[in-house]
């Protein structure tokens, strides 16, 4: 089974900002979804989610919401802790689809919590109110509640948008242990060494609509790039830094 958008168009306030766009997700692969702000990258990613509306196409599978919710896992861009519960409780709320209609854990949703709380590192502060987590242990504790839900597909907005180096690396090293234990993930980037590091394939979407979808060496071309950023970047081993924007046409 693949996450799948066929072809659609989104419209926010009147006005399109996603056009005739196609892109899929397989279990076992990380897909970087890269482009300038305005791109249309979050908007995707949320129609993905079922968060969204679609004006035309498909986004398959297309089942109930209950099903859905147990089919993606959602990592919003702006996944702020309002309430002071513990993080144990706060990972915990990822198993909210699997309860029954009592709302009663089972020995398998404990299981889920322990599990991907061990796998983000989050144990040891477990019993903490998550409202007193730093940057990086909060990113920790939010990648947690979508690992609980141990659904197929995982959708990230940003990730590591606020992170320091060393726990955008560690938030991406674990997006990718899990998609290689098997997890479709698709994840909104707008560091490009990042993407190339950790992408098994990149999208590169501009002014709403998909430029391009492969393999990082292909996407993260000199030509690709000033088309979708107007920059011109210079490269070294595996990596990439921005130098110059290019001039803009008259």
């Amino acid at each position: 089974m693949t996450l799948r958008a066929d072809h659609i168009d989104i419209s926010l306030g009147g006005r399109k900002v996603v056009h005739q766009a196609s892109l899929h997700v397989a279990p076992g692969e990380l897909v970087a979804l890269i482009g300038p702000n305005g791109a249309g990258k979050s908007t995707l990613l949320k129609a993905l989610a079922g968060l969204l509306p679609v004006d035309e196409g498909r986004i398959l599978p297309d089942v109930s919401v209950k099903e859905r919710a147990r089919l993606r896992a959602w990592l919003g861009q702006d996944a702020a802790i309002h309430w002071p519960v513990t993080v144990a409780r706060l990972v915990s709320l990822g198993r909210l689809p699997h309860l029954d209609a009592f709302h009663r854990a089972a020995p398998s949703d404990r299981e889920a919590i322990q599990k991907a709380m061990a796998a983000t590192d989050c144990l040891a502060f477990a019993r903490r109110p998550a409202t007193h987590l730093s940057a990086g242990e909060r990113a920790r504790a939010l990648l947690a509640r979508a690992f609980a839900t141990q659904a197929p597909f995982i959708l990230a907005d940003e990730p590591a948008a606020a992170l320091d180096p060393y726990h955008a690396f560690q938030m991406m090293e674990l997006l990718r242990h899990e998609a290689q234990a098997g997890r479709g993930v698709l994840v909104v980037l707008h560091d490009l060494n990042l993407a190339a590091r950790f992408a098994h394939r990149v999208v590169l979407m501009a002014e709403g609509a998909i430029l391009a979808d492969g393999a990082a060496q292909t996407v993260l071309s000199d030509d690709l790039l000033g088309r979708a950023y107007g920059i011109r970047v210079a490269r070294g081993d595996g990596w990439l830094v921005p130098i110059s924007r290019l001039q803009s046409p008259d």
